[in-house]
């Protein structure tokens, strides 16, 4: 990926960036999107926030070994130990 498209909109939650909750789950989705989730579940709109993709990866630079993952498929770790498991 390169920088100029460190500059496209990503979706996370205020309890990854402002409760520091680590990064667990992240989805490429179909429409080409990028959600970047914590360990919280049963979700609401309003816990969502937009950042740029370069904000998260400062955020979590281990992210970047992510920037590969297809259109469509998703990542997901037990903690910000383990290693990524990819799934489609």
């Amino acid at each position: 990926m390169d920088t100029e498209n460190l500059n496209i909109y990503v979706f996370t939650t205020k309890f990854v960036l402002k409760e520091n909750s680590p990064i667990l789950k992240v989805y490429h989705d179909s429409e080409g999107d990028w959600q970047f989730l914590g360990k919280e579940t049963n979700l609401k709109e309003d816990d969502a926030m937009v950042v740029s993709l370069d904000e998260i990866l400062k955020f979590d630079p281990s992210l970047q070994q992510l920037l590969n993952l297809p259109i469509d498929s998703m990542a997901y770790r037990v903690d910000q130990k383990s290693i990524w498991i990819f799934d489609k």
